[in-house]
């Protein structure tokens, strides 16, 4: 192989060096390579050395663009809420599922991940996921935005920490809003919250 050709077609303004160098590839004379053609897009011509050389960065800054989310409220950079639990895992979990009930919402699920492991041959400290909701409430919120289904139903997540605390945690719906943008299911999402900080404070209590 004697070349690689890569083109591209760059929004806005190109880089210093194409400007100069008129789709040149590289500031040094030396080593870069002008395109004798070069058009209205941007050709850049690569020996097999310079793509070894460069890898799949060179690929990666051209096709990826990074996306932030950035949360409301107190909401950690993940969209998790979190707090602590005097009790221990299993009766943590079993008062939230108590709470859950008492406010007509389906418990769907309570996977305990410590005994999976045991199964598996393995340790993990006591670890529970519940999962569970509302169908009525979840549909609507899928009518705003399909997407939100892959974080329905709503999960709580509870776990003895290193430090022998037990953790609860939970998706904020405020991050599910930021992730699916829920603009119009805002009173849902605000009901949907109330009823966790409730689930919790009296799972914790």
């Amino acid at each position: 192989m004697g070349a690689v050709r890569v083109r591209s077609g760059i929004s806005g303004a190109p880089l210093a060096n194409l400007m100069a160098g008129g789709c040149r590839f590289g500031t040094d004379p030396a080593t870069s390579v002008l395109d004798p053609d070069c058009g209205g897009t941007a050709a850049l011509h690569w020996s097999t050395d310079q793509m070894q050389k460069l890898g799949m960065l060179g690929l990666g800054l051209i096709l990826i663009s990074p996306v932030t989310w950035t949360p409301a409220g107190d909401v950690q950079s993940n969209g998790l809420m979190a707090t602590t639990s005097p009790h221990d895992v299993a009766e943590t979990a079993d008062r939230a599922e108590t709470a859950i009930a008492e406010r007509g919402l389906g418990v769907f699920a309570r996977i305990d991940h410590a005994a999976g492991a045991t199964k598996a041959g393995l340790e993990l400290p006591p670890t529970e996921l519940l999962i569970f909701g509302n169908p009525a409430a979840g549909t609507r919120l899928m009518h705003c935005n399909a997407t939100v289904a892959i974080d329905l139903p709503l999960k709580l997540l509870i776990w003895e920490g290193a430090d022998g605390v037990t953790q609860v945690a939970y998706n904020a719906p405020a991050w599910l809003d930021s992730r699916h943008r829920l603009d119009e299911c805002a009173a849902i999402l605000e009901d949907i919250d109330k009823v966790l900080a409730e689930i919790i404070a009296t799972a914790v209590e």
